[in-house]
C-alpha cells in the first residue's frame, strides 16, 4: 500500500516537472524575469513541490476517485502557473497562453508514449509486469516526450513566438484553448480511473481523439494569431494610407502657401536691387537661393506627383542624395491623388532610407521612372543599398530595430497597387535595389 502511495507521489512529480518544462518552451524570453527573480524562482519551486505533497497527502486521506484525480490535475496546473507569474515578467494573459499551450504539449507526449509503449502493455503483458518493464517504460517515456518536446521547441514554438505580441487582445483564444484542455483532461482521467484489459481499444481510440483535439486547438489558436496579426497589420497599412492623405492635403496647402511667398519674396527682392546701398549684392544673392530651396521644380503633368517629389526632394538634398526623375504625369491618370502621394512617397521614402546609409557620396542617387508601357503604368524606381535586405515573402523587411512599429511603407505600396490590380516587384541585384510596378490602364 505505502509503495503504491510512492508510486502516486512520484507521478505527481513527473506530470508537474513535464508541465514546467513545456511551459518553458512556450516562454518567449525566458530571461525576462521580475525583479527579486533570485528570491522568487525558490519561492516557486517550494510552491510547486508542495502542490504535490499536498496532493499526495489528501490521498492518503480521500479515496482515489475520477474527481480526487482531476481534481489533482488542475490543482498541480492552476499552482504552476501563479508560479510562472511570480517569477516571469509577463501578463496574466500571456501567462495563461503559454501554460496551457505547454499542457497541449505535455498531453499530447503523454498520450503518444501511452500509444507507443503502454498500449502494448496493457494488451500483453497486464497480467505479469516483469521488474525490467520499469526500466524501460522510464527510457520509452523520456523518449517519446523528448521527440513530442523537441518539435514543439524547434517547430511550434517558432510559429507562436513569431506571432506572440499579436495575441493578447482575444481572450476567446484562451477561452477555445482551456475548454478543450479541460474536456481531455476529464476524458483522460475517465479512462484512467476505469483502466483494464478488457478496454484497451477504447484507450486508444481516446487516446488518438485527445492527441487530435489538442492538435487541433494548439493549430487553430495559433492560426488565430496568425489572423490577429494579419488584421492588425492591414489596420496598421489603412491607418498609414489615411495619414499620408492627411500629410498629403497639408503639404498641398503648405507648398502652395510656400511658393506664393517665396513669389512674392523675389519681387521683394528685385525691388531691393534696384536700391543697392539697403543691401548688398552677397546678401541679397543668399536670401534668393534660399528661397529658390522651396520653388517647386517638378513639373510632371500631375500637381500630387509634383508635390511628392518636391517635399522628398528637400529631404533628399539634407542627406545630400540626388533625387532623378523621367515622369508621364498623364500615365497616373487613373489614379486618386491620395493613392498617388501615398505611393510615391513610400517608394522615396524607403529609397532615401536605404540611400542615406551609403557611405560612397556618387552612389547616393535616387532614379525614379513613370511611363505608358503597352497598356500598362509602369513605375521603376532603382538606389543603392549600402546592406542588402532580408526577403519574407518576395517583400523585403524593415531593417529598423523595432519591426513592429516600422516596416509598413512597402505594404503600403503593395496596398495601393493590388488596389489598382496591379503587380509589384522587388530585387536586388549587386548593391542596388530594383522596385517595379505595373498597374493596367484600363481598370
Amino acid at each position: 500500500m505505502f509503495d503504491e502511495f510512492i508510486n502516486y507521489y512520484f507521478y505527481f512529480l513527473s506530470f508537474l516537472i513535464e508541465i514546467i518544462i513545456a511551459q518553458l518552451i512556450f516562454t518567449p524570453n525566458i530571461k525576462n524575469l521580475r525583479d527579486g527573480a533570485f528570491f522568487r524562482i525558490p519561492i516557486a519551486v517550494l510552491l510547486n513541490i508542495s502542490s504535490t505533497l499536498i496532493c499526495f497527502l489528501i490521498l492518503k486521506f480521500v479515496n482515489f476517485s475520477i474527481l480526487y484525480n482531476i481534481l489533482s490535475y488542475i490543482f498541480i496546473f492552476t499552482i504552476t502557473i501563479i508560479s510562472y507569474y511570480f517569477v516571469f515578467d509577463y501578463n496574466f494573459k500571456n501567462v495563461m497562453l503559454n501554460s496551457i499551450m505547454g499542457y497541449f504539449v505535455q498531453h499530447i507526449a503523454y498520450k503518444v508514449n501511452y500509444l507507443m509503449y503502454e498500449s502494448y502493455l496493457i494488451i500483453y503483458v497486464y497480467q505479469y509486469i516483469p521488474d525490467y518493464v520499469v526500466l524501460v517504460n522510464f527510457l520509452c517515456h523520456l523518449f517519446y516526450f523528448s521527440l513530442v518536446y523537441l518539435f514543439a521547441l524547434f517547430v511550434l514554438r517558432k510559429f507562436y513566438i513569431n506571432n506572440y505580441q499579436f495575441t493578447l487582445s482575444s481572450f476567446s483564444v484562451i477561452a477555445l484553448a482551456g475548454l478543450v484542455l479541460v474536456v481531455a483532461i476529464v476524458l483522460n482521467t475517465v479512462w484512467a480511473g476505469n483502466n483494464y484489459w478488457g478496454t484497451y481499444i477504447l484507450g486508444i481510440v481516446i487516446a488518438l481523439f485527445d492527441i487530435i483535439c489538442c492538435s487541433l486547438a494548439m493549430y487553430l489558436a495559433i492560426g488565430l494569431f496568425v489572423l490577429s496579426k494579419s488584421k492588425r497589420e492591414a489596420l496598421k497599412i489603412q491607418h498609414s494610407y489615411e495619414d499620408k492623405i492627411k500629410q498629403y492635403e497639408l503639404s498641398k496647402e503648405s507648398i502652395d502657401l510656400i511658393n506664393i511667398k517665396c513669389h512674392d519674396l523675389r519681387k521683394q527682392i528685385r525691388t531691393l536691387r534696384a536700391h543697392p546701398e539697403l543691401i548688398d549684392d552677397e546678401e541679397l544673392a543668399s536670401i534668393e537661393k534660399a528661397t529658390r530651396i522651396y520653388e517647386t521644380n517638378f513639373d510632371t503633368g500631375n500637381s500630387t506627383l509634383n508635390i511628392a517629389l518636391s517635399e522628398k526632394s528637400l529631404v533628399a538634398k539634407k542627406y545630400n542624395i540626388e533625387l532623378t526623375s523621367l515622369v508621364d504625369g498623364e500615365a497616373l491618370i487613373n489614379l486618386k491623388p491620395g493613392d498617388i502621394y501615398s505611393l510615391f512617397t513610400n517608394i522615396l521614402d524607403n529609397a532615401i532610407e536605404a540611400v542615406k546609409q551609403v557611405k560612397d557620396i556618387d552612389k547616393r542617387v535616387v532614379s525614379l521612372v513613370v511611363s505608358k508601357e503597352r497598356g500598362f503604368l509602369e513605375i521603376r524606381e532603382v538606389n543603392y543599398i549600402f546592406k542588402k535586405p532580408v526577403f519574407i515573402n518576395n517583400m523585403p523587411q524593415t531593417t529598423k530595430l523595432n519591426s513592429n512599429l516600422h516596416g509598413f511603407g512597402t505594404k503600403s505600396i503593395e496596398y495601393i497597387v493590388y488596389k489598382y490590380n496591379g503587380k509589384v516587384n522587388f530585387k536586388v541585384l549587386d548593391d542596388k535595389f530594383y522596385l517595379n510596378i505595373l498597374i493596367p490602364l484600363e481598370i
